[in-house]
Protein backbone atom coordinates (compact mmCIF):
# COMPACT_ATOMS: atom_id res chain seq x y z
CA UNK A 1 0.00 0.00 0.00
CA UNK A 2 1.65 3.02 -1.00
CA UNK A 3 1.93 6.15 0.99
CA UNK A 4 -0.99 8.37 -0.89
CA UNK A 5 -3.89 5.61 -0.18
CA UNK A 6 -2.32 5.77 3.80
CA UNK A 7 -2.78 10.00 3.30
CA UNK A 8 -6.44 9.31 1.90
CA UNK A 9 -7.60 6.71 5.03
CA UNK A 10 -6.09 9.02 7.58
CA UNK A 11 -7.79 12.29 6.29
CA UNK A 12 -10.94 10.13 5.97
CA UNK A 13 -10.89 9.29 9.63
CA UNK A 14 -10.12 12.36 9.98
CA UNK A 15 -13.14 13.97 8.20
CA UNK A 16 -15.08 10.80 9.83
CA UNK A 17 -14.56 11.88 13.65
CA UNK A 18 -14.79 15.60 12.98
CA UNK A 19 -18.66 15.16 11.30
CA UNK A 20 -19.31 12.64 14.28
CA UNK A 21 -18.38 15.12 17.32
CA UNK A 22 -19.91 17.90 15.43
CA UNK A 23 -23.24 16.23 15.31
CA UNK A 24 -23.06 14.84 18.70
CA UNK A 25 -22.10 18.40 20.29
CA UNK A 26 -25.35 20.04 17.86
CA UNK A 27 -27.69 17.34 19.88
CA UNK A 28 -26.27 18.03 22.92
CA UNK A 29 -27.35 21.60 22.12
CA UNK A 30 -30.66 20.93 20.85
CA UNK A 31 -34.32 21.50 22.71
CA UNK A 32 -36.84 19.51 20.73
CA UNK A 33 -37.01 16.31 18.15
CA UNK A 34 -37.52 18.28 15.47
CA UNK A 35 -34.38 20.12 15.46
CA UNK A 36 -32.60 16.78 16.70
CA UNK A 37 -33.79 15.29 13.34
CA UNK A 38 -32.47 17.82 11.06
CA UNK A 39 -29.16 18.37 12.87
CA UNK A 40 -29.03 14.30 12.05
CA UNK A 41 -30.34 14.56 8.56
CA UNK A 42 -27.64 17.24 7.61
CA UNK A 43 -25.05 15.79 9.68
CA UNK A 44 -25.73 12.00 7.49
CA UNK A 45 -25.53 14.26 4.32
CA UNK A 46 -22.40 15.91 4.89
CA UNK A 47 -20.85 12.47 5.98
CA UNK A 48 -21.94 10.60 3.06
CA UNK A 49 -19.17 12.97 1.47
CA UNK A 50 -16.34 12.86 3.99
CA UNK A 51 -14.57 10.14 0.91
CA UNK A 52 -14.83 13.15 -1.34
CA UNK A 53 -13.28 15.61 1.11
CA UNK A 54 -10.47 13.02 1.58
CA UNK A 55 -9.90 12.21 -2.19
CA UNK A 56 -9.89 15.87 -2.80
CA UNK A 57 -7.31 16.98 0.43
CA UNK A 58 -5.07 14.13 -0.98
CA UNK A 59 -5.12 15.00 -4.20
CA UNK A 60 -4.04 18.82 -2.85
CA UNK A 61 -7.45 20.00 -4.34
CA UNK A 62 -6.74 19.23 -8.13
CA UNK A 63 -10.26 18.71 -9.27
CA UNK A 64 -9.30 18.45 -12.74
CA UNK A 65 -7.17 15.84 -11.70
CA UNK A 66 -10.18 14.34 -10.24
CA UNK A 67 -12.79 14.66 -13.08
CA UNK A 68 -10.33 12.90 -15.80
CA UNK A 69 -8.30 9.92 -13.73
CA UNK A 70 -11.59 9.23 -11.75
CA UNK A 71 -13.85 8.77 -14.99
CA UNK A 72 -16.46 11.42 -13.61
CA UNK A 73 -17.49 11.44 -17.34
CA UNK A 74 -19.82 10.70 -19.74
CA UNK A 75 -17.72 10.79 -22.79
CA UNK A 76 -16.39 8.29 -24.87
CA UNK A 77 -18.45 5.33 -22.61
CA UNK A 78 -20.03 1.91 -23.08
CA UNK A 79 -23.61 2.73 -23.95
CA UNK A 80 -24.30 -0.71 -24.38
CA UNK A 81 -22.90 -2.39 -21.04
CA UNK A 82 -24.23 0.72 -19.15
CA UNK A 83 -27.96 -0.06 -19.93
CA UNK A 84 -27.14 -3.71 -19.10
CA UNK A 85 -25.79 -2.97 -15.57
CA UNK A 86 -28.50 -0.24 -14.69
CA UNK A 87 -30.98 -3.31 -16.01
CA UNK A 88 -29.68 -6.06 -14.10
CA UNK A 89 -29.42 -3.61 -10.43
CA UNK A 90 -32.49 -2.29 -10.68
CA UNK A 91 -34.44 -5.14 -12.02
CA UNK A 92 -32.57 -8.60 -12.06
CA UNK A 93 -31.27 -8.02 -8.14
CA UNK A 94 -34.89 -6.73 -6.75
CA UNK A 95 -36.20 -10.38 -8.42
CA UNK A 96 -33.95 -12.65 -7.52
CA UNK A 97 -34.02 -11.35 -3.86
CA UNK A 98 -37.65 -11.65 -4.11
CA UNK A 99 -37.14 -15.42 -5.67
CA UNK A 100 -34.71 -16.44 -3.26
CA UNK A 101 -37.21 -15.23 -0.41
CA UNK A 102 -39.73 -17.24 -2.03
CA UNK A 103 -38.30 -20.50 -2.84
CA UNK A 104 -36.42 -20.55 0.77
CA UNK A 105 -39.16 -18.21 3.09
CA UNK A 106 -42.76 -19.30 1.29
CA UNK A 107 -41.69 -22.68 0.28
CA UNK A 108 -38.68 -24.03 2.27
CA UNK A 109 -40.04 -22.33 5.75
CA UNK A 110 -37.00 -20.56 6.90
CA UNK A 111 -38.74 -18.05 8.79
CA UNK A 112 -35.86 -15.58 9.22
CA UNK A 113 -36.49 -14.99 5.47
CA UNK A 114 -39.87 -13.75 5.46
CA UNK A 115 -42.46 -14.54 2.86
CA UNK A 116 -43.58 -12.87 0.14
CA UNK A 117 -47.17 -11.87 1.08
CA UNK A 118 -48.35 -13.55 -1.91
CA UNK A 119 -52.10 -12.22 -2.71
CA UNK A 120 -52.23 -10.94 1.32
CA UNK A 121 -51.69 -6.87 0.00
CA UNK A 122 -54.57 -4.22 0.07
CA UNK A 123 -56.67 -4.07 -2.96
CA UNK A 124 -54.71 -0.01 -2.90
CA UNK A 125 -51.58 1.11 -2.79
CA UNK A 126 -50.71 4.90 -2.61
CA UNK A 127 -54.20 5.62 -3.84
CA UNK A 128 -53.37 3.24 -7.12
CA UNK A 129 -55.96 0.65 -7.73
CA UNK A 130 -55.11 -2.97 -7.82
CA UNK A 131 -56.41 -5.50 -9.59
CA UNK A 132 -58.45 -8.33 -7.30
CA UNK A 133 -57.02 -11.35 -8.91
CA UNK A 134 -54.32 -11.82 -6.60
CA UNK A 135 -51.51 -12.95 -9.41
CA UNK A 136 -52.53 -9.88 -11.35
CA UNK A 137 -52.29 -8.02 -8.01
CA UNK A 138 -48.54 -9.37 -7.14
CA UNK A 139 -47.67 -8.60 -10.26
CA UNK A 140 -48.69 -4.64 -10.56
CA UNK A 141 -47.07 -4.20 -6.67
CA UNK A 142 -43.70 -5.30 -8.59
CA UNK A 143 -44.14 -3.12 -11.66
CA UNK A 144 -45.06 -0.28 -8.96
CA UNK A 145 -41.98 -0.99 -6.78
CA UNK A 146 -39.64 -1.82 -9.64
CA UNK A 147 -40.58 1.89 -10.79
CA UNK A 148 -40.54 3.20 -7.12
CA UNK A 149 -36.76 2.05 -7.22
CA UNK A 150 -35.63 3.46 -10.50
CA UNK A 151 -37.27 6.44 -9.24
CA UNK A 152 -35.42 6.67 -5.83
CA UNK A 153 -31.95 5.73 -6.97
CA UNK A 154 -31.67 8.43 -10.07
CA UNK A 155 -33.61 11.20 -7.94
CA UNK A 156 -32.98 10.57 -4.30
CA UNK A 157 -30.02 8.48 -3.67
CA UNK A 158 -27.47 9.54 -6.32
CA UNK A 159 -25.88 12.78 -4.92
CA UNK A 160 -25.57 10.88 -1.59
CA UNK A 161 -23.48 7.64 -3.47
CA UNK A 162 -21.86 10.36 -5.49
CA UNK A 163 -19.88 11.66 -2.57
CA UNK A 164 -19.24 8.06 -1.85
CA UNK A 165 -17.96 6.21 -5.15
CA UNK A 166 -15.08 9.40 -5.85
CA UNK A 167 -13.73 7.85 -2.79
CA UNK A 168 -14.29 4.31 -3.26
CA UNK A 169 -14.43 3.57 -7.17
CA UNK A 170 -12.55 6.62 -7.78
CA UNK A 171 -9.32 7.32 -5.90
CA UNK A 172 -9.04 3.93 -4.37
CA UNK A 173 -9.38 2.00 -7.32
CA UNK A 174 -6.92 4.36 -9.10
CA UNK A 175 -4.22 4.26 -6.56
CA UNK A 176 -4.08 1.04 -4.81
CA UNK A 177 -1.56 -1.21 -6.49
CA UNK A 178 -3.06 -5.31 -5.56
CA UNK A 179 -4.24 -7.29 -7.39
CA UNK A 180 -8.05 -7.11 -8.74
CA UNK A 181 -9.10 -9.31 -6.36
CA UNK A 182 -7.35 -8.32 -3.24
CA UNK A 183 -8.36 -4.90 -4.59
CA UNK A 184 -12.00 -5.12 -4.43
CA UNK A 185 -11.90 -7.06 -1.54
CA UNK A 186 -9.74 -4.20 0.37
CA UNK A 187 -11.87 -1.34 -0.98
CA UNK A 188 -15.14 -3.07 0.39
CA UNK A 189 -13.33 -3.70 3.88
CA UNK A 190 -12.79 0.17 3.98
CA UNK A 191 -16.18 1.29 2.60
CA UNK A 192 -17.55 -1.05 4.94
CA UNK A 193 -15.37 0.66 8.19
CA UNK A 194 -16.89 3.30 6.68
CA UNK A 195 -20.03 2.55 7.70
CA UNK A 196 -19.85 1.90 11.18
CA UNK A 197 -20.33 4.84 12.66
CA UNK A 198 -23.86 4.83 10.55
CA UNK A 199 -24.66 1.44 11.57
CA UNK A 200 -23.94 2.51 15.77
CA UNK A 201 -26.10 5.37 15.41
CA UNK A 202 -29.11 3.83 13.92
CA UNK A 203 -29.01 -0.06 15.42
CA UNK A 204 -30.32 -1.31 18.58
CA UNK A 205 -27.92 -1.41 21.91
CA UNK A 206 -27.47 -4.94 21.87
CA UNK A 207 -23.81 -5.68 20.87
CA UNK A 208 -24.34 -9.24 19.18
CA UNK A 209 -26.69 -6.86 16.86
CA UNK A 210 -23.88 -4.52 16.11
CA UNK A 211 -21.53 -6.75 15.59
CA UNK A 212 -23.41 -8.94 13.06
CA UNK A 213 -24.91 -5.56 11.22
CA UNK A 214 -21.06 -4.47 11.05
CA UNK A 215 -20.39 -8.13 9.63
CA UNK A 216 -23.22 -8.45 7.23
CA UNK A 217 -22.96 -4.76 5.98
CA UNK A 218 -18.99 -5.59 5.37
CA UNK A 219 -19.73 -8.12 3.16
CA UNK A 220 -22.09 -6.32 0.88
CA UNK A 221 -19.38 -3.80 0.43
CA UNK A 222 -17.27 -6.42 -0.66
CA UNK A 223 -20.04 -8.12 -3.04
CA UNK A 224 -20.65 -4.44 -4.64
CA UNK A 225 -16.70 -3.57 -4.62
CA UNK A 226 -16.41 -6.67 -7.21
CA UNK A 227 -20.01 -5.47 -8.75
CA UNK A 228 -19.12 -2.19 -9.15
CA UNK A 229 -15.55 -2.54 -10.46
CA UNK A 230 -16.51 -4.42 -13.05
CA UNK A 231 -19.21 -2.22 -14.37
CA UNK A 232 -16.88 0.69 -13.81
CA UNK A 233 -13.90 -0.80 -16.04
CA UNK A 234 -16.35 -2.06 -18.71
CA UNK A 235 -18.93 1.19 -18.71
CA UNK A 236 -15.65 3.43 -18.77
CA UNK A 237 -17.41 5.97 -16.26
CA UNK A 238 -18.05 6.25 -12.42
CA UNK A 239 -21.71 6.92 -13.10
CA UNK A 240 -22.25 3.55 -13.50
CA UNK A 241 -21.47 2.38 -9.93
CA UNK A 242 -22.98 5.93 -8.42
CA UNK A 243 -26.49 5.21 -9.81
CA UNK A 244 -26.02 1.22 -9.16
CA UNK A 245 -25.37 1.71 -5.32
CA UNK A 246 -28.01 4.41 -5.83
CA UNK A 247 -30.56 2.15 -7.09
CA UNK A 248 -29.54 -1.45 -4.77
CA UNK A 249 -30.00 1.46 -1.91
CA UNK A 250 -33.24 2.10 -2.92
CA UNK A 251 -34.49 -1.13 -3.28
CA UNK A 252 -38.49 -0.87 -2.60
CA UNK A 253 -39.10 -4.56 -3.08
CA UNK A 254 -38.67 -5.04 0.58
CA UNK A 255 -42.47 -3.80 1.40
CA UNK A 256 -43.62 -7.56 -0.46
CA UNK A 257 -41.73 -9.71 2.24
CA UNK A 258 -43.52 -9.85 5.82
CA UNK A 259 -43.49 -11.99 8.51
CA UNK A 260 -40.76 -12.84 10.86
CA UNK A 261 -37.94 -11.90 8.34
CA UNK A 262 -34.49 -11.09 10.62
CA UNK A 263 -33.27 -7.53 8.48
CA UNK A 264 -29.14 -9.11 8.86
CA UNK A 265 -30.12 -12.02 6.63
CA UNK A 266 -33.80 -11.30 4.19
CA UNK A 267 -34.15 -7.81 2.36
CA UNK A 268 -32.14 -5.89 0.49
CA UNK A 269 -29.20 -5.13 2.61
CA UNK A 270 -29.08 -8.14 4.39
CA UNK A 271 -27.09 -11.43 3.16
CA UNK A 272 -29.93 -12.45 0.58
CA UNK A 273 -28.83 -9.02 -1.06
CA UNK A 274 -24.97 -10.37 -0.61
CA UNK A 275 -25.98 -13.53 -2.72
CA UNK A 276 -28.09 -11.14 -5.21
CA UNK A 277 -25.50 -9.54 -6.51
CA UNK A 278 -22.74 -12.34 -6.42
CA UNK A 279 -24.99 -14.12 -8.76
CA UNK A 280 -25.81 -10.80 -11.00
CA UNK A 281 -21.71 -9.98 -11.11
CA UNK A 282 -21.31 -13.96 -12.21
CA UNK A 283 -23.80 -13.79 -14.77
CA UNK A 284 -21.59 -10.86 -16.22
CA UNK A 285 -18.31 -12.19 -15.65
CA UNK A 286 -19.40 -15.72 -17.51
CA UNK A 287 -20.95 -13.23 -20.18
CA UNK A 288 -17.29 -11.20 -20.56
CA UNK A 289 -15.47 -15.03 -20.46
CA UNK A 290 -17.83 -16.39 -23.62
CA UNK A 291 -17.56 -12.99 -25.49
CA UNK A 292 -13.22 -13.36 -25.08
CA UNK A 293 -13.45 -17.01 -26.43
CA UNK A 294 -15.99 -15.92 -29.42
CA UNK A 295 -12.91 -13.51 -30.13
CA UNK A 296 -10.32 -15.58 -29.75
CA UNK A 297 -11.71 -18.71 -31.67
CA UNK A 298 -12.19 -15.53 -34.70
CA UNK A 299 -8.92 -14.91 -34.55
CA UNK A 300 -8.02 -18.15 -34.76
CA UNK A 301 -10.15 -18.80 -37.77
CA UNK A 302 -8.51 -15.39 -39.60
CA UNK A 303 -5.03 -16.88 -38.85
CA UNK A 304 -5.94 -19.89 -40.42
Amino acid sequence: MNAKVLKFIGWLVVCMIIIIMFQWILLRMSVNEKSMLIIKQACFSIYMFTPTFAAIITEKGNIKKLISEYRITLKNINVKKLIQYFAATAILIPLLILFITYILGNIGGIGYLGQILWGHNSSYFNNIILPDNFFLKFGSLVLISLGLNVFVGLVSNIIPTFGGEIGWRGFLQNNITFSDTKKSLFIGFIWGFWNIPLILLNTGKNLNEYLATICVKILLCIACSFYFTKALRETRTLFAPIVMQGLISSCSLIFLIGGYANYLIAGTQGLVSVVSIMLVNMLFLRKSSLFRQRNVSGKVCAVV
